[in-house]
Order: structure tokens, then sequence, then C-alpha cells
């Protein structure tokens, strides 16, 4: 007589037993992405925690992903600081972009724009390490990337400065390691409500971001990290 016997699913990383694995097509009651294998748990409420935290300085949050890699020739040892640096440089140049709309506004006034981050550094093919890094400012001063080719300054202007900088080279040394997802991967959140289609579509498509493969643990370097302020 034969006896089906359900697989063992794992309940926390082996690498890090502090992480606990989530293998629920449902989180918070909102659908996310188990078909590329397991979530981590604690990435998942980040991740929802982020976007919460950023309708709740803008009401209206433009978010997007970006896909940032890193030259072949680059030495590892430089890896960790990158993204840290990359998040430094487009605030900084958003706040700028902001000043500058003020100034050139005729009342004197332009819409302020926190900028939070939720980013994965994960694995390639070639033992090299990329990130995606999901990106959330207000609506009201952004609400879109913008054509990388015009020759107005926007939003996908910055976001290549801005990696340029964390590389230290310049901007025409970055050609293909910045690439923007297609147009499913950009939201328009309008109100701060977990059932909004939007927040759920955003959910469902970045929780890509918390999946357990194809990141590295115990090597003493981040996989995940998300805006703390």
């Amino acid at each position: 007589m034969k006896v089906d016997i359900e697989p063992i699913l794992l309940k926390r990383v082996p690498d890090n037993k502090n992480l606990t694995l989530h293998h629920d097509p449902v989180f918070r009651w909102i659908p996310v992405r188990v078909s590329s294998g397991p979530l981590i748990k604690e990435y998942l409420e980040k991740l929802y925690q982020t976007v919460v935290l950023s309708l709740r300085d803008h009401p209206r949050t433009f978010a997007f992903r970006v896909d940032l890699r890193i030259p072949y020739w680059m030495d590892s040892e430089s890896f960790p600081e990158l993204i840290e640096r990359f998040q430094q440089s487009l605030r900084a140049k958003v706040n700028y972009d902001r000043l500058q709309a003020k100034s050139r506004s005729k009342t004197g006034y332009a819409h302020h724009s926190r900028v939070r981050f939720v980013w994965a550094r994960e694995i390639g093919k070639e033992d090299k390490p990329h990130f995606h890094v999901l990106i959330l400012v207000n609506r009201d001063a952004y609400f879109r990337i913008g054509r990388l080719d015009s020759a107005e300054r926007n939003l996908g202007d910055l976001v290549q400065q801005a990696w340029a900088s964390a590389l230290a080279v310049p901007l025409d040394a970055i050609y293909g390691l910045v690439q923007f997802p297609k147009e499913t991967d950009a939201y328009h959140l309008m109100c701060l409500d977990p059932d909004d289609p939007e927040f759920r579509r955003l959910m469902f498509w970045e929780s890509y971001l918390c999946k357990y493969q194809t990141k590295q643990y115990g090597d003493r370097r981040r996989s995940f990290g998300y805006s703390r302020r």
C-alpha cells in the first residue's frame, strides 16, 4: 500500500537561524510570490513596513524597482559599501533637485520628497553580486522614471548618476549596469490601505526581493536592507 508523505518544509534558514522561511503564498492576507521558492518572513515584514512608512510620509507614493550591477573588473572587497553610497547619493541628488524645482517655480514652492529603499543583494551565474532595489518617493514630486534619452533631468537620470557616484566611475562607464525593469514594476500608491489593489500588486511582485534563493548567508555581509528612517 502506497502512503503519500508530505515533504518536510524547513522553518529556518539553514545558515541563519534568526531568519524564518515563509512557504505560504499569502502574507498579512496579501498574495506573495513563492513560485521561485520560499521567502523570508522577516524580510517580508520590512518590505511591508517600509511601504507603510512611505505612505505615511507621502499619502501619494511612486515606487519602482531598479537592478544595479557591478563592473566585472571591480574588486569584491568594495561591495558592502556600494549600496549605502548609492542611497546617500540618490537622497542628496533628490534633495538638490527639489531645491532646483523650488527655485524655478513661479510660486516659490515645490514638493519635497523623502526617498526610501528596500534592497536585496543576490549572487549571479558568474558568482558576482548584484542588487535589486525598490525605491519609493513622493508621487507629487515624481510620478514616473522618465525617458533615459531625454534632455530633461528626470528621476531615471538621478538613479544612474547615483550609481555612477557609488562606483566612483564616470557616468558613461555604467552603460548596462543600471536596468529599469518593465513598466509593471512601477507602482502608483494613492492611499495607505493594504486592501488597495496597487498596494497588493507591489507586495506581490516585490516580494521577489525577499526570496531565500540566490542570496548568501553567513559571510557577514547583508543580503537585504531597508530604510530605517
